[in-house]
This record gives C-alpha cells, sequence and structure tokens, in this order.
C-alpha cells in the first residue's frame, strides 16, 4: 500500500468541473485533482508523489506504514494484542473521519463539566445530612449506581482523552512538512481563487493512504 501526505483543500459543497474545477486548472497552469471524501469535495494540491521524500524523513512515518500494512495483511492482530500499531490505525481513522469534519471535538472541556456536574448533584444528595431519613433503601442503591457509572464514565473519558491527544500529537509530527517557495505560491494562488470565493472548508497537508 502506499502512504504519504498531500496537501487538500475541502470545499463546503461541490464545485461544476468545466465552470469552475478547469477555469482553476488553467490559472494556476497545472491540472489538480478533485475528489469525493465522507460527503466532502476536496481538491487535491500537490499531491503525495511531490511530497514523498519530505514524508519519509518525518519521525514516525516508517513505523506509520508499517502498521497499517500489518493490520491489513495480518489479521490475527487486534488491539489487545498490539495496541502500539493500533495507535497508528486511529492516527489515520482520525485523518479521515475527524480532522476535517464539521463533527464537534468528542472531548471537550463542556462534556467533562457536564459529567462533573451531574456528579456533584448526586454527591450533594448522597452526602445530604437527611440522606437516610428521606430516601429508601432502594433509592438510595439507584444513586449510589448512578454515582459509580458516572464517576467510572469520567474517568473513562478522561483517559480517552489523554489518548485522543496523543494521536493528534503524532499526526501532527507526520504532516508537518515544509512547502518549497513555489508550492506555498501555488496553494496561495488556489485559496485565492475566485472559483472558490466561500466554498473553503479547510485546507492543509492530510496524510494519504
Amino acid at each position: 500500500m502506499v502512504y504519504g501526505v498531500q496537501y487538500e483543500i475541502y470545499l463546503n459543497k461541490q464545485i461544476d468541473f468545466f465552470n469552475d474545477f478547469l477555469p482553476i486548472c488553467i490559472d494556476i497552469r497545472k491540472m489538480i485533482s478533485i475528489e469525493k471524501m465522507n460527503e466532502l469535495y476536496k481538491l487535491v494540491i500537490i499531491p503525495y508523489n511531490e511530497l514523498d521524500d519530505r514524508f519519509v524523513q518525518r519521525e514516525h512515518s516508517e513505523m506509520y506504514a508499517s502498521s497499517l500494512d500489518n493490520i491489513h495483511y495480518y489479521h490475527q492482530i487486534n488491539r489487545q494484542s498490539h495496541p502500539e500499531i493500533f495507535k497508528y490505525y486511529d492516527v489515520n481513522m482520525y485523518t479521515m473521519y475527524i480532522k476535517n469534519s464539521d463533527n464537534v471535538n468528542p472531548y471537550t472541556e463542556e462534556m467533562y463539566q457536564s459529567l462533573e456536574n451531574k456528579i456533584a448533584d448526586i454527591s450533594n444528595i448522597v452526602n445530604s445530612d437527611d440522606y437516610l431519613e428521606k430516601y429508601s433503601e432502594q433509592e438510595r442503591n439507584v444513586f449510589n449506581f448512578e454515582l459509580n457509572l458516572l464517576i467510572e464514565v469520567f474517568v473513562d473519558q478522561r483517559r480517552n482523552h489523554e489518548y485522543f491527544q496523543e494521536i493528534k500529537k503524532i499526526e501532527r509530527e507526520l504532516t508537518n512538512i515544509k512547502l518549497t517557495e513555489e508550492e506555498n505560491e501555488l496553494v496561495l494562488r488556489v485559496l485565492n481563487h475566485p472559483k472558490l470565493e466561500g466554498v473553503i472548508y479547510s485546507h492543509g497537508i492530510n496524510l494519504f493512504t
């Protein structure tokens, strides 16, 4: 399999091939490509083969490629037996489904605050002076169950948050590619092209598989 990085521009709607896309290629004097990915359209400005010599110099590039190959070809490998290998699989999933998505970051401080508030509310009930007199044994069992469950979820989500940050850190290292002056000029010409005004959702260097 082929792995690398490429410079992509994500669009928030489809553009017309003849009236929009081809005029851009003519103006920049380069035939770029347009693709559809997860309900979004993207322009590939600098393909992976033009950045490959820089990608292979990244710290995690070899481990990233070998991990994805191992998962693809050796189906007995799983998360429990090879967690480090699946870490790079998750980097790939982050690139494909989260990084350029309009979904909210799955691990936000607002989510943690909501969980903490629920834990605090139930804790106040459990620790109240009249707890034993005010609530039946069945009600107390329900409160204790909910409190323990919420604490377990909170701890687990905090753990997931740390893992998620590690995944993003690896992705940033892999895509930290320095473009040449000519490449930067090309990117700017496409970004500022009038045919793309108001339709650019995000742009940057992304992993390619």
